[in-house]
């Protein structure tokens, strides 16, 4: 959901972007939505790991996790200010918030977007999901050969998508 207020050119980014403030949607809620998915996703994955692979999950994914969040949370407040810090004040870092901690601004979120950003991981999980119900390995063979390759043409999508929808200026 939060890749869908992000969109794919931010999530899969190796460049941080702290020229816009992103406080709708889930991020009413918790200031890194996505990592808390990773921190999620890696504490399932541990369970069906090796004892020793599983702690170095457990260990490692959150620190990683947590040391991404500084860089981007120290850029955010250098090019935001002010309205940054209020933003940490009122929304917790990863432990969610029942309620919204602050009220929507009207930015709407774009599915098609978001749904492309995560195509890896979807992929993935279908894989996964297919073993589980067929103990069938090939499926789960599957969704590891498939997700790199789904989420390149979700890419080459969404950027055809985009050009079609917003003509460039000349």
């Amino acid at each position: 959901m939060g890749s869908a207020y992000l969109g794919r050119d931010v999530v899969h980014d190796h460049a941080v972007h702290s020229e816009a403030l992103r406080a709708d949607g889930p991020y009413r809620h918790v200031r890194n939505p996505l990592y808390l998915g990773n921190v999620l996703m890696s504490g399932a994955m541990a369970f069906v790991a090796p004892v020793i692979g599983a702690l170095l999950i457990l260990i490692f994914v959150p620190l990683f996790c947590y040391r991404l969040i500084g860089r981007e949370e120290s850029a955010l407040e250098a090019e935001q200010g002010e309205n940054y810090r209020a933003f940490k004040r009122a929304v917790p870092r990863l432990l969610p918030s029942l309620g919204a901690r602050i009220p929507v601004s009207g930015v709407t979120p774009d599915w098609i977007n978001g749904l492309a950003a995560e195509a890896f991981f979807i992929s993935f999980a279908l894989g996964v999901i297919g073993f589980a119900v067929s103990l069938n390995i090939l499926w789960l063979y599957a969704g590891w050969l498939v997700s790199p390759l789904l989420s390149w043409l979700a890419g080459l999508a969404v950027q055809s998508w985009t050009r079609a929808v917003v003509p460039s200026e000349k």
